[in-house]
C-alpha cells in the first residue's frame, strides 16, 4: 500500500520490484533475499536530532521516508573468516521506469516535519518539508500534477523562542511556524542542505541562522539574519 503510484505503470513497476523481498514490521532483520527497511536508514530523531520548545513542551522532528534494501551477501574479513554483510551497492531501493534516475519505491512525502506533544505523545501536526527535484523533473512524470514531495535527509531542526523552526536535510532552508506547521519562508542554498541549522547572536544583538551546504570543495556555510523585531 505504501508503494509509489504516480501512474499505473509506476505502481506496477514498484510492486514488481517488491516481489520476492522480505516485508514486515519494524525491526525485521536483514535477509539474503533483501529486507525492505521502511522508512529507511536516513534517520529521524535518532540521526540529526530533534528540536525542543520548552514553552509549549513540543518536540520537532525532521524525518525521511526513503526505504532501504537490507540484503545480506557473503563476505570474508581480513583474517579469512567467512561472514555476512549488508550489500552496500543495493541500499537504495528504486523503481526503474523510463529514462532518467530511478524513482523512489515509496509514495511521497519523502521528508516531513512533525510536532509532537511531549506530555501525551500526540502529533500536533505533520507537514511535508523540502522537495525532491529528481522526482519532480523525471521524464516519466511529465505533465502529472505531483503532490508535495518533501525532501529526504538526515539533518535535524532548530527552534527559536519566537516560534520558528528551521529545518535541515532538504535542498533549501525552510522556516516553519511552530504553532501550525505553516512554511513562512525558504532560503536558497548553493548546495544540498545536509546539516542541522545553528543560531548565534552577534555582539550587536543581531540573531543569525547558519547552515552548511554542499560537500567537498563546493561546501559553503550560508548565514541568514532574522529581522530585528523577531530576533530573540
Amino acid at each position: 500500500d505504501d508503494a509509489a503510484d504516480f501512474t499505473p505503470e509506476v505502481r506496477d513497476g514498484a510492486r514488481r520490484t517488491l516481489e520476492g523481498l522480505r516485508l514486515g514490521p519494524i525491526f525485521t532483520p536483514p535477509s539474503r533475499e533483501g529486507t525492505v527497511v521502511m522508512p529507511g536508514w536516513t534517520g529521524g530523531a535518532g540521526w540529526g536530532g530533534a528540536g525542543y520548545d520548552p514553552a509549549s513542551r513540543t518536540v520537532f522532528i525532521k524525518a525521511s521516508n526513503l526505504p532501504t534494501l537490507a540484503r545480506l551477501v557473503p563476505w570474508t574479513d581480513a583474517a579469512g573468516r567467512a561472514s555476512w554483510r549488508v550489500d552496500r551497492e543495493a541500499l537504495v531501493l528504486t523503481v526503474r521506469h523510463g529514462p532518467g534516475v530511478g524513482l523512489p519505491i515509496a509514495r511521497p512525502p519523502y521528508g516531513t516535519l512533525t510536532a509532537i506533544d511531549v506530555a501525551t505523545g500526540a502529533h500536533r501536526w505533520q507537514v511535508p518539508v523540502g522537495d525532491t527535484p529528481d522526482v519532480r523533473r523525471h521524464p516519466a512524470l511529465a505533465g502529472i500534477d505531483l503532490p508535495p514531495l518533501g525532501g529526504a535527509g538526515p539533518a535535524g531542526t532548530l527552534v527559536t523562542a519566537v516560534g520558528l523552526v528551521f529545518v535541515g536535510g532538504v535542498p533549501v532552508l525552510p522556516a516553519v511556524r511552530a504553532r501550525d506547521g505553516a512554511i513562512l519562508w525558504t532560503g536558497a542554498l548553493s548546495g544540498g542542505n545536509r546539516a542541522s541549522p545553528m543560531t548565534f547572536r552577534t555582539r550587536h544583538g543581531r540573531q543569525l541562522v547558519a547552515v552548511a551546504a554542499g560537500a567537498g570543495t563546493g561546501a559553503v556555510l550560508t548565514v541568514f539574519a532574522l529581522p530585528r523585531r523577531a530576533a530573540r
